[in-house]
């Protein structure tokens, strides 16, 4: 049985992240919290002898290099145990499947990220030609350090032609669980090219490509599968929460389909501390659980 490291990220929904971390819990596992450092650290989760909180925290900036540098400070936390597997999730996810099915799908070994080669309508190239910052937050239009930063990033966009750390740049989610060589591969990338790592510090949704890039660039390439996360995108441009609707859908269904494939997910986002009934539903009928 492969061991499995669980990077998980939350900011609030703690109740929900303690059902998460029960779902997935069993004795070849570890958890590996990242608690945004604007948010309470829910210190009762500590008391789990598998969980570990790590000291880096960080404030973390919707679309911006934080999310990144907080995805490194896991991942370099996590490696020191050799893992066999290092699964990134957000504490708004749930396993929609038997623990033991996602066991069975990481002995046929590979890397499970979806990666798509060029640009998008959703994945645009100016995400990675100009210049974004972060430590504000871009959403709130009405804020004097939005409007300030925006048009700073409008005048270094103009005033300078980026050229692509790589010839070929790819996105994807951020969900994704790496091999133990992909992520040594990775982190000795990032401390070995620290112009690669300074060029992504200055573009929009970098962990939508940054680790995406490097994998897409290596031999581990060919090891690709499908990601692992199930998210509802059809309404918003934010994912939207899991409804009765999806549950009985994936009864009856396995396999879906995206723009980079076909793929059979094991979790599924979003969730919240509301969603209590809503998880027994998926433990009885699509987990299998009595209770």
């Amino acid at each position: 049985m492969k061991r499995i490291a669980y990077l998980l990220f939350a900011h609030d929904n703690f109740k929900h992240l303690e059902r998460l971390i029960e779902a997935l819990n069993d004795k070849n596992v570890h958890f590996y919290l990242h608690i945004d450092k604007k948010s309470q650290l829910p210190e009762h989760l500590e008391l789990i002898e598998n969980v570990t909180f790590i000291k880096s925290r960080l404030k973390i900036y919707w679309a911006g290099f934080s999310l990144v540098k907080a995805t490194m400070n896991l991942l370099t936390e996590a490696i020191k145990e050799k893992y066999d597997y290092y699964i990134v999730i957000s504490g708004a996810d749930y396993p929609i499947r038997p623990n033991n099915s996602l066991y069975k799908r990481l002995e046929e070994g590979g890397e499970y990220i979806s990666i798509r080669k060029g640009f998008s309508v959703d994945k645009p190239q100016k995400r990675i030609s100009q210049f974004y910052y972060e430590y504000y937050d871009r959403r709130n239009h009405g804020s004097l350090r939005t409007y300030i930063f925006s048009k700073l990033e409008a005048f270094c966009s103009k005033m300078v032609k980026r050229k692509f750390p790589f010839g070929d740049i790819y996105h994807g989610p951020d969900w994704y669980g790496l091999s133990h060589n992909c992520v040594t591969y990775i982190i000795s990338f990032m401390e070995n090219n620290p112009e690669f790592v300074k060029y992504y510090s200055t573009t929009l949704f970098p962990s939508e490509s940054i680790f995406h890039t490097i994998i897409g660039n290596s031999k581990f390439k060919s090891e690709v599968k499908m990601y692992l996360t199930f998210t509802e995108w059809a309404n918003s441009p934010s994912p939207g929460i899991i409804n009765e609707k999806h549950i009985d859908i994936m009864k009856n269904q396995s396999v879906f389909k995206t723009t980079e494939g076909e793929y059979t997910p094991f979790f599924a986002r979003k969730f919240d501390d509301t969603s209590g009934d809503l998880i027994k539903k998926i433990n009885k009928e699509l987990r299998n659980e009595s209770s």
